[in-house]
């Protein structure tokens, strides 16, 4: 996979496939990447620990409609938009998990996760879990989201201190992001880590997939059927 860090991406019709996007910084939009009037494909990627003043990850602007399908955002930060802002846009975010992120020192806000600007910013959620939006408020404009329940990441960044590195963001043993995705949305065959992208027959949500393997009780002790 791709490591990109210190450094901003202008995105046009293109897509973006298992990347890493950790603390990068802009001085105004889109601390990872900024998307101007194009709509890329991002799958399998992660941005942690990114700032900026919009879109701490990821600023859409200029009528930009993005897919981002098994993507992970942690430990961003900004004014509006810790993870995603949007003005005149509509992202399409599938498998995807955002969570603890932070919009003006707040990580309890839809903003700190994703700011629209205007009435008209309609983003699209299809399985996915995001902080401080109900899966209610997804499922208002999409299907098959999540409660925003921890996704009990090995080790998430503090946001306050974007720029930064230093997380994990696969995913623990219990986390509701296992095996809860939608098969269909993700035709890539490895993960951001290069394990095969679908573990025990359903995608995981977010950039990573397990790669634990259930056993049985009778198989611990040697009683083979």
């Amino acid at each position: 996979h791709l490591s990109i860090r210190r450094q901003r991406q202008m995105c046009k019709e293109t897509g973006i496939t298992n990347c890493l996007f950790i603390g990068n910084s802009a001085d105004f939009n889109g601390g990872a990447i900024a998307i101007l009037s194009s709509s890329p494909t991002i799958t399998n990627c992660t941005f942690q620990g990114n700032l900026a003043k919009k879109g701490g990850a990821i600023d859409n602007f200029s009528s930009s409609s993005p897919a981002l399908i098994n993507c992970t955002f942690q430990g961003n930060l900004a004014n509006d938009g810790g993870a995603v802002s949007n003005s005149n846009s509509s992202p399409t975010f599938t498998n995807t998990i955002i969570w603890n992120n932070s919009a003006s020192g707040v990580t309890t806000s839809e903003s700190a996760s994703i700011h629209t600007r205007f009435k008209d910013d309609t983003p699209n959620y299809f399985n996915s879990l995001i902080a401080n939006y109900s899966k209610s408020d997804l499922d208002a404009s999409g299907s098959d989201n999540f409660e925003p329940t921890d996704p009990l990441f090995v080790l998430e960044v503090d946001p306050s201190l974007a720029p930064t590195s230093g997380g994990n963001l696969r995913l623990r043993t219990g986390s509701p992001a296992l095996n809860s995705g939608d098969n269909t949305a993700n035709d890539t065959s490895t993960d951001l880590a290069g394990n095969t992208r679908i573990q025990n027959n359903t995608i995981d949500l977010g950039a990573f997939e397990s790669t634990i393997i259930e056993i049985d009780s009778w198989a611990l002790k040697g009683d083979f059927p």
